[in-house]
């Protein structure tokens, strides 16, 4: 069924017209000339598997990606996808219909049809999420389509580009030795080298290299962060605007926990597992072997108890994570630019356990979070049962089976994974940056979502990415992957899709999300003095808050960042 759906969804989107008379549209790249696709239903053109980098494989597996050192005469095509890097898990095994290699260091580049070398349009680059092990550009929930055509009828022209960086263990890999040579964060500098690209070359499409926006969503959210944060917060100018969807600067908020017994135990444990443990040189025996037992090696440490999937995060290094993020924020020491920063007000339950039914039950799963007795039964008065005033949604007698806690533990994980961050982050970048601060809560659920897990981590994405036409939803029963997320929706629900795609598109043009000519409601810069937010409401509308829901949780999470951890093998983070 996915197989055939996918076949359906790129003969939809990347085949070109059948007009007698079909001229490819050609992008020039430093190195060599391209030749792309054009879409007469959508209006754009698209130029698809482009490298930024040499092939991550063989010797150059593990290491820091290679620029392209060859050039070609005459036009390659790009009009087909390129490769998922290799990941686990649906975001990467069910979206990308088999076609995963280490050879995935492309980026895809969709424009408005018709555009020329001197066009000069916004870019708009996105990062996809996954958790760092899983995701790919080849996703068709993130085809890049909709926001171009929609930035046209705006009278607003963008050009997109989604770009692949290496996960798991290729990309996140970690030891002393790893972080002492320099290839520690892989997957982080593959982003930094397809933004270098774009600099480079993005004006050989129409593109301008001096008005680049990141954006990314979850994982995708905190590599912007790490972006912002790179090499200390040194600005190479890489880009101009930044935006983040449910992650924060600061990283995952359990994340900042990662401790070194854990990255310890899975980096012995492929090392041990692939023969190389007593090698001399263990990277260049991690280098020799077969792509099939590499990747089932890193495939199986994921699922190591207490930590698999925790290993593979960015972790800091001293080189592109200099410090911790906390240390970082309070120091000033990130890039400042225009930055868009939210959360869906749910963002917990997709991530929370079922079938805690008592208060017993629940300090016992706290408990596991390393946090001490007394600041359990903090953490315990601080998220009341039944507070509406501090609990928005989920407030039902819920079976057993879903549990008795469920509200209160989902609004406890949402808080420590992705909210009290972003509340941390909004703050102290207002302290210390001038730079345009816009802050969103997301409350609008869209169509297939569980009642349970009502407006949940990547609700938002469907609506900025202007999904409307369902495409990269296959309907099928894996998270995020239902049917067509506006069908069953009132006129409402496309009309705030219209609404949030334009606040992107006008923020890419300006650093401001409010200049396009249909704007009801204003965007309120986040400030120390007026810490207002936009909310995309659940009846599908706008409407200006304070940021002041659960402040007192916050920083009472933000105070413990540094002695946490998280039972990893329960969640699986997207």
């Amino acid at each position: 069924m996915w197989q055939a759906w996918a076949f359906l969804a790129a003969t939809l989107l990347i085949t070109p017209s059948s007009a007698d008379k079909y001229t490819p549209p050609v992008g020039r790249a430093r190195n060599g000339s391209y030749h792309g696709i054009y879409n007469q239903h959508y209006g754009v053109e698209s130029f698809l598997g482009v490298p930024f980098a040499q092939p991550p494989v063989a010797d150059l597996r593990l290491r820091p990606p290679q620029s392209l050192n060859s050039s070609w005469r005459g036009v390659r095509g790009a009009t087909e996808y390129g490769d998922a890097c290799v990941g686990y898990g649906d975001d990467t095994e069910l979206v990308s219909d088999g076609h995963v290699s280490e050879d995935c260091l492309t980026l895809n580049i969709i424009r408005p049809a018709g555009t020329a070398d001197c066009s000069n349009l916004p870019v708009l680059v996105w990062i996809y999420g996954g958790g760092f092990y899983a995701g790919t550009s080849r996703d068709q929930r993130y085809n890049m389509t909709f926001i171009v055509e929609h930035s046209l009828r705006m009278g607003q022209p963008v050009m997109a580009v989604s770009i692949n960086y290496r996960l798991s263990g290729y990309g996140f890999l970690y030891s002393d030795e790893i972080a002492k040579a320099g290839l520690a964060n892989l997957g982080l500098r593959d982003q930094r080298m397809a933004l270098h690209w774009i600099q480079e070359n993005i004006a050989g499409f129409g593109g301008n290299p001096d008005k680049v926006t990141i954006w990314g969503e979850s994982a995708g959210a905190l590599s912007v962060g790490y972006q912002l944060r790179a090499f200390n917060g040194r600005d190479d100018k890489l880009f101009h605007h930044a935006m983040a969807d449910s992650g924060a600067i600061m990283g995952l908020g359990l994340g900042a926990a990662t401790t070194q017994d854990i990255v310890k135990k899975v980096y012995d444990n492929v090392t041990e597992t692939l023969g190389c443990h007593a090698s001399a040189d263990q990277l260049k025996c991690l280098r020799a072997v077969p792509a099939d037992k590499f990747k089932n090696a890193i495939g199986a440490s994921l699922e190591i108890p207490s930590g698999g999937r925790l290993a593979y995060q960015p972790l800091v290094d001293g080189d592109f994570i200099a410090v911790s993020g906390i240390k970082q924020l309070k120091e000033g020491a990130f890039v400042k630019v225009p930055f868009i920063i939210g959360d869906n007000t749910d963002e917990g339950t997709t991530f929370s356990p079922f079938g805690i039914n008592t208060e017993a039950e629940l300090r016992s799963f706290l408990s596991e979070l390393e946090f001490s007795e007394q600041d359990v039964s903090t953490l315990l008065g601080l998220y009341p049962v039944g507070s509406t005033d501090l609990i928005l949604h989920n407030l039902e007698p819920w079976n057993s089976t879903i549990g008795a806690q469920w509200s209160r533990v989902s609004s406890i994980i949402g808080d420590l994974l992705f909210i009290a961050p972003r509340y941390f982050s909004t703050r102290a970048w207002v302290n210390i940056s001038d730079a345009p601060l816009y802050n969103f809560r997301h409350d609008a659920t869209p169509n297939g979502v569980p009642e349970v897990w009502s407006a949940t981590h990547f609700m938002e994405a469907p609506f900025f990415l202007h999904s409307t036409d369902g495409v990269g939803y296959p309907d099928i029963s894996a998270p995020f992957l239902g049917p067509n997320p506006f069908d069953n929706l009132p006129k409402a629900a496309v009309a705030l899709a219209d609404t949030m795609c334009a606040m992107l598109i006008s923020f890419v043009h300006t650093g401001d999300p409010n200049t396009f000519s249909d704007a009801s409601v204003k965007w309120p810069r986040f400030t120390a003095q007026e810490k207002k937010r936009i909310l995309f409401t659940s009846n599908f509308t706008t409407h200006i808050e304070t940021d002041s829901i659960r402040t007192r949780q916050h920083e009472f999470i933000v105070s413990k960042y540094e002695g946490f951890s998280y039972p990893w093998s329960q969640i699986h983070l997207g």
